[in-house]
C-alpha cells in the first residue's frame, strides 16, 4: 500500500509581478484575476508566466508550461516496493529517509510538472507497484484540481491505467 503527498510546489514572489508590470506594462496578477484562470490555484503561477507571455492569451490553459513548475511528492509504503520505485528511471529526483522499523520506507519524489507528468503516464503500464504509486501520486494532483494539466485517471484492469487529457 501506497501513501503519497504533496508537500511543495513553486511559488512566486511579488516581486515578479512589480518586474512584469515594469517591462510589458501590464500587471500579470490582475489580467489573470480577470481573465479564465486554471482550476487548481497551485497552477496560478503558470497562469502569471502565461499573462506575462502575452496579456490577451487564454490564462488557464497552461498544460504547455506545467515544465515551469516544480513539486514534491513525499511517498510511503513498503521498504520492498519502494526499492522497485527508486530504481525506475521516472526522471524524478529522490530523496530517502531511513527506513523505519517497520520495512516502511519513506521517499521525497521531486521534479517539474513534466518530469511528473512523464512518470505517471509510464507508471500506468508498469509493474503492479509502480502503478499503485502513479496512483497514489495522481491523486494528489487530482485532490488539488491539477486532473487537467496531468490527466484523468482511466482504469484499464486491475491497477492498470491510462491518463486522459481533454
Amino acid at each position: 500500500m501506497f501513501h503519497a503527498e504533496l508537500v511543495s510546489h513553486s511559488s512566486i514572489l511579488p516581486k515578479f509581478h512589480t518586474f512584469a508590470e515594469q517591462i510589458n506594462g501590464e500587471n500579470s496578477a490582475k489580467i489573470v484575476q480577470s481573465n479564465t484562470r486554471p482550476r487548481g490555484e497551485l497552477a496560478y503561477i503558470l497562469a502569471y508566466y502565461k499573462a506575462f507571455q502575452d496579456p490577451k492569451s487564454d490564462t488557464s490553459d497552461v498544460k504547455a508550461l506545467l515544465g515551469l513548475a516544480h513539486f514534491s511528492m513525499m511517498v510511503m509504503c513498503p521498504s520492498h516496493d519502494m526499492t522497485e520505485i527508486i530504481t525506475t528511471p521516472h526522471g524524478l529526483k529522490c530523496l530517502s529517509a531511513p527506513d523505519g522499523r517497520r520495512g516502511v520506507s519513506a521517499v521525497l519524489f521531486s521534479g517539474d510538472g513534466e518530469q511528473w507528468a512523464s512518470a505517471l503516464k509510464h507508471a500506468g503500464m508498469g509493474s503492479e507497484s509502480l502503478q499503485q504509486w502513479g496512483m497514489a501520486c495522481h491523486k494528489q494532483f487530482a485532490m488539488n484540481n491539477l486532473e487537467d494539466l496531468f490527466g484523468r485517471m482511466k482504469p484499464q484492469g486491475g491497477t492498470q491505467y491510462l491518463l486522459e487529457y481533454k
